[in-house]
Formats: structure tokens, C-alpha cells, sequence
């Protein structure tokens, strides 16, 4: 049934939009909002860390004390280790929970990137890796974004995800490259997301159902994930720049879920 009057204040004829009651309008004008709700991930029963550094470098956040985030039926504790990276509170992509920016990670080539040793995912499993980032300087040199393997370049489960000294986008797998042919724009999000189906790595852009770029890789074994530098190497190889909802998944993400993603999560 519809409310005819909230407070006492009548509102015969008000519209309801949508199925739960977000919003009331009379003659055109709101009379009632329900403010911003959280919004499930998607492929949440897939989701094994999630990263949208809204509690700083958790791998879960939470609306009025209730966790919202991450890993049904995984208990495992995959939070970052905190090193000499900046934590900005605004600046990064929708924060899905309230409709604002959210907080991201900026990195000055430092090579001290957040990381967890705990086991994300592994093996030749299907898998996908998701990120917003935004890079300051496409000058500098080859500069990691995400790494799914806590390990050097030369590994990664699905890891090692970086600009070259081209100013391309690559992934590298174990002992071998797959050069995406895709240069970012330097000072702008990009939403970035790699499946893996088993045999082939496929490169998405800004929500972009179809591959961008495809290519066949071998991954390695390596457990956890480091985050915007390169464990082994020096900060030569560090990246300068921010990133933000870094997400990764225990399947191959479809083109409509990617876009899903995007459209949530775009700045």
C-alpha cells in the first residue's frame, strides 16, 4: 500500500521509485528520501579479497558497524600491511556505500606498496583481478600497479600488472609478457580488470564487455598480493600514482558483470 502521509505532512499522489522506498516525490518534489544504501559487490559469493580502502587498508567495510564486504563462506584475514604509502580520504572512485569519493592509495615510487602474504588464490584456477588506477608520471619508467603473488615480476598468479617503459599496458606471467597495446592516460581513472580462464589472460578497459586485448600466459603459484611496487627490485620499478577498489575473484568475470563493476564504481 501506498503512504498517503509521512509525519503528518499528506502526500496523496506521490510516486514510489523503485521496489524498496528510496524516494517519494509530490507534483515533482521530493518529499522523502532514503538516503544512500550499500550496494552488494557483484559476484559476491566469488569475491576472495576486496580492497576498497574505505577502513583504510581492510579487506571488508562496513555501513553503521555492519560488515558488508567480503569472502562468504572465507574467514581468512587477507588485510594489507601498511608501509610508507599515502591513505588520501577523498579522491578515489564512488565509495559505493555512501555516493561519495571514496579514500584511495597514492604512491610516489617509493617501492613500499601494501601487501598481504596470506593465500588469495592460487594454482591454474579461473580467477580475475579488478582496479581503478590513475598514473601521475608516464615518463618515469616501468611502473607495477597490482600484483596477484607477493613475489617479483618474473612470477604473480595473476600478477605483475604494469606500465612499460613504452607507456603500455602489460601483464607478466611466469617467464613470459603479454603486451596489452593499450597506453593509459596520465592523470585520469582508468578501471582495469583481467580474467584468466585458465589458459588466457583477457584485458578490460572502463567497463568494456568485450576484450580490449587477449593473450595466452602461464601463470604461477605464488600465495598473496602486493600493491603498487615490487617486492625484490628497487623502487626503479615503483609506481607514481593512485589506485583504488582493487577486487579480485575465484572465476573469470563475464563482459556484463565487468560493466556491472564499472558502472558502480566509477568515479
Amino acid at each position: 500500500m501506498i503512504p498517503t502521509s509521512i509525519d503528518g505532512t499528506d502526500i496523496t499522489g506521490a510516486t514510489i521509485d523503485g521496489t524498496d522506498v528510496q524516494e517519494i516525490t509530490v507534483d515533482g518534489d521530493v518529499v522523502f528520501t532514503a538516503g544512500p544504501t550499500f550496494q552488494d559487490p557483484v559476484a559476491k559469493s566469488s569475491l576472495v579479497a576486496w580492497y576498497p580502502f574505505i577502513n583504510g587498508l581492510q579487506d571488508e567495510t562496513s555501513v553503521n558497524g555492519v560488515l558488508q564486504g567480503i569472502g562468504v563462506g572465507d574467514s581468512t584475514d587477507y588485510t594489507l600491511t601498511s608501509t610508507t604509502e599515502t591513505i588520501n580520504n577523498s579522491g578515489g572512485v564512488t565509495d559505493i556505500s555512501t555516493g561519495a569519493n571514496s579514500a584511495e592509495l597514492e604512491f610516489n615510487r617509493d617501492n613500499t606498496g601494501p601487501n598481504t602474504t596470506q593465500d588469495v588464490i592460487r594454482n591454474n584456477a579461473s580467477r580475475s583481478l579488478c582496479y581503478w588506477v590513475n598514473l601521475n608520471d608516464l615518463t618515469v619508467g616501468s611502473q607495477l600497479i597490482v600484483s596477484l603473488g607477493n613475489n617479483d615480476m618474473i612470477g604473480g598468479v595473476l600478477g605483475g600488472t604494469y606500465r612499460d617503459d613504452s607507456n603500455t599496458i602489460h601483464y607478466r606471467g611466469h617467464f613470459n609478457d603479454f603486451d596489452t597495446g593499450y597506453s593509459p592516460t596520465q592523470g585520469v581513472y582508468e578501471h582495469h580488470v583481467w580474467t584468466y580462464d585458465g589458459s588466457d589472460v583477457n584485458f578490460h578497459i572502463d567497463g568494456g564487455t568485450s576484450p580490449f586485448a587477449s593473450g595466452s600466459v602461464t601463470v604461477d603459484t605464488e600465495p598473496g598480493l602486493i600493491i603498487g611496487s615490487e617486492v625484490g627490485f628497487s623502487s626503479s620499478r615503483a609506481m607514481d600514482g593512485r589506485v583504488d577498489d582493487v577486487r579480485v575473484y575465484n572465476k573469470s568475470l563475464s563482459g556484463s558483470e565487468i560493466n556491472q563493476i564499472y558502472q558502480n564504481t566509477q568515479p
